[in-house]
């Protein structure tokens, strides 16, 4: 992803060459670079909730296996084991 983002704003570089101080130029550069900005930061959203996504989807499962775990046990267990 930071490569690509690096690409993106090689492109939008070489496009936007300030080659005089007209405020047009210099305002859609920097308006492009938010722009860009603002993608790399939705894409790093995305990839962060897929990762807490996938977290929370192994609990989930964790948490079910092991109540599946609990209901195979024998139900005095734990409790007579010492008479």
């Amino acid at each position: 992803m930071q490569q690509n983002f690096m690409l993106k704003f090689e492109e939008i570089n070489e496009e936007l060459e300030i080659k005089d101080n007209i405020p047009d130029t210099k305002l859609m550069r920097k308006t492009e670079l938010y722009k860009l900005f603002n993608l790399y930061i939705i894409g790093i959203k995305h990839i962060l909730s897929n990762h807490l996504y996938s977290l929370y989807e192994n609990l989930y499962s964790n948490f079910i296996f092991f109540v599946y775990l609990l209901n195979m046990l024998p139900c005095n267990s734990g409790s007579h084991q010492n008479e």
